[in-house]
């Protein structure tokens, strides 16, 4: 979502089904870094969510591709969204 700031946002869910709390916490500290490296890169003005799926296996890599990747296609259906 837009949020009108000259900057973006970072919101994360980790459910229990993912594992236990030492399991989630570290999903979380790979998601922070690959935002924290890729926010040059990433759309400017909006809130993205991320909610990592089950049984996948997330390293740093990966998340840097993904969170690159989907935030822009969202950025686009977002902006594509509020046209008149």
């Amino acid at each position: 979502m837009p949020n009108d700031l000259a900057f973006a946002r970072l919101g994360l869910t980790v459910g229990r089904r993912l594992g236990n709390s030492v399991k989630r916490n570290s999903l979380k500290r790979i998601l922070r870094e690959a935002f924290r490296l890729e926010s040059t890169n990433l759309p400017i003005g909006y809130d993205l969510v991320c909610v990592p799926r089950p049984n996948v296996e997330l390293t740093l890599e990966t998340a840097r591709r993904n969170i690159v990747s989907v935030s822009r296609r969202a950025a686009e259906r977002a902006s594509a969204n509020s046209k008149p």
